[in-house]
């Protein structure tokens, strides 16, 4: 999974604290031959930003939902493509393809930077944009939009067609299936239970499964899907690279809500997308992402600390679901005529999860008092007077009654054992158990 404390944890200064803490007590007995450094708090206003600041080698993408579709007026839940790419785009579908391209203007996407799922509908909504890129900024016709997925596809790069950005598939309440079929008469309220286990997703329980897919079996499994053509995606337009991802409304703000560092999971429900709304997230130099606009939404604020403080405790949560979900996906490919191959990739999957779990635990306290601490820094520790308090304790003013900086004392006393979960250590306790 690619939650974004997953990703930051382990890199954090702070990542150590619980092994740290344990071995304070031997520390303290020990002669300080060097002075550990004063507490400095910098002075950072907490105003809410609403324009993220974007340093260099940031990569842009702006996802856009697919025009209005024949599913759509028809209220069916249609999410396999199969051979013909599925439902097409109405005529007003078409025309909305074609305002997409005001949408793009000056965003510095190249033709290299447009990637689409496997849809017709998608790959519909995209092609003028493509054509515009192509054509000298010629806007097409309605009447030139492709009405094939034979048709679509050829616009594009090679390998720039994305089956992870496909629609989460409905399982039971897929149109193809008899459910889905019924239920097609109760219009939102089958669109709203499709989209629940998404919601569930963002949350922290990924392990929720989705309706019976076969496809995206939950969430863990769609998370790993989507966030590989997000990956391959940056890969492709590179630092300071820009993006657009032609994708669907359920695929676009699970994943969104379930990797940005601030997200607002109630946004699926109180500003759901509607066709061509367009989703941006900016790299944030950390192996994640921050949501900067949602639809008409255009000024999203940075995270604040209650967002950081969810996202951590998700992340925990989400440690051990996707660890058990990996392992049962190994389990379920045990192919028995390469019985050591096999058992290879289970004890390496076996590994890779245990070591994300400890990873993600030790680093759970020291994350969680990060984020509070940087929260109540600058203005806002002055108006309170908390800035005096820590002067006291840190030796900045009054001689410090404790010289301590746990920001910096903690991980240098945990980081070498924080290291070994990683890799011996892991390695020789299941070999120990394996034999």
């Amino acid at each position: 999974m690619r939650y974004r404390a997953m990703q930051q944890l382990a890199s954090r200064p702070w990542a150590t604290t619980a092994v740290a803490l344990a071995g304070a007590g031997m520390v303290a007995a020990a002669p300080v031959v060097t002075p550990l450094p004063s507490l400095r708090i910098p002075e950072i206003s907490v105003e809410n930003i609403s324009v993220q600041l974007m340093s260099a080698g940031d990569v842009v993408i702006d996802f856009i939902r697919h025009g209005e579709s024949l599913d759509n007026i028809n209220n069916l839940v249609g999410t396999l493509p199969g051979s013909d790419g599925g439902a097409a785009l109405t005529p007003a579908g078409l025309q909305q393809a074609i305002d997409v391209i005001g949408k793009l203007d000056g965003t510095g996407i190249t033709k290299n930077g447009v990637f689409a799922s496997e849809f017709l509908r998608a790959q519909q909504t995209a092609w003028p944009f493509l054509e515009w890129l192509g054509n000298g900024h010629s806007i097409p016709e309605v009447a030139d939009i492709p009405t094939t997925i034979g048709g679509t596809e050829t616009a594009f790069a090679p390998d720039h067609i994305l089956s992870g950005l496909n629609e989460i598939n409905a399982g039971i309440l897929d149109k193809g299936s008899l459910l889905g079929s019924l239920m097609q008469p109760l219009g939102r309220l089958n669109e709203t239970l499709y989209i629940l286990p998404p919601f569930l997703w963002t949350l922290g329980f990924p392990i929720v499964p989705e309706w019976g897919s076969t496809v995206n079996f939950n969430g863990v499994v769609f998370n790993d899907n989507f966030g590989g053509a997000v990956d391959f995606i940056a890969d492709q337009v590179g630092p300071n690279g820009n993006a657009a991802a032609f994708s669907h409304a359920a695929a676009i703000m699970a994943w969104t809500q379930m990797n940005v560092d601030n997200p607002d999971p109630l946004m699926m429900f109180t500003n759901a997308l509607g066709n061509t709304d367009v989703v941006q997230v900016v790299s944030n130099g950390d192996g994640g992402w921050t949501l900067t606009q949602w639809g008409d939404l255009t000024e999203i604020p940075a995270a604040n600390l209650w967002q950081d403080l969810f996202v951590n405790t998700r992340d925990l949560m989400v440690a051990p679901q996707a660890a058990l979900t990996h392992l049962g996906q190994s389990l379920f490919a045990f192919d028995p005529s390469d019985i050591p191959g096999s058992l290879q990739d289970v004890f390496g999957t076996l590994q890779s999860g245990v070591t994300d779990i400890f990873q993600t635990a030790l680093g759970y306290p020291g994350a969680m008092i990060s984020d509070i601490i940087d929260a109540f820094q600058g203005n806002l520790m002055q108006e309170f007077g908390i800035d005096a308090l820590m002067q006291l304790f840190s030796g900045l003013g009054g001689g410090g009654l404790l010289p301590l900086d746990f920001a910096d004392m903690l991980p240098s006393m945990g980081g070498d054992m924080a290291a070994l979960v990683g890799g011996d250590l892991i390695a020789s306790l299941l070999t120990s158990l394996a034999f």
